[in-house]
């Protein structure tokens, strides 16, 4: 076992990582892991609440909700901003 372990296999056993992964820059992911990081999760989210409202307008139920639970928003607002507040 001490052979395996210095050979660097593994033995079921977990081993700790020298270093941690550095975090990827979001604008180099590819297409499809740069929306499923930022846009999927929040889209999902609003469309399951879509169907269980069924608004007659259901786009701009939806824009507003991704604007009201936007993420991100509250990185970039001050506390009490809220994005509809924002606009212009």
């Amino acid at each position: 076992m001490a052979a395996a372990h210095a050979a660097g296999i593994s033995m079921g056993v977990p081993t700790p990582q020298a270093q941690p992964q550095p975090k990827m820059n979001i604008q180099n992911l590819p297409i499809r892991a740069y929306l499923d990081q930022t846009v999927v999760p929040i889209l999902l989210d609003g469309m399951s609440e879509l169907v269980k409202e069924r608004p007659a307008n259901p786009i701009e139920w939806l824009a507003h909700y991704l604007l009201q639970n936007d993420p991100q928003a509250s990185a970039r607002n001050a506390p009490g901003g809220g994005p509809m507040q924002q606009q212009r």
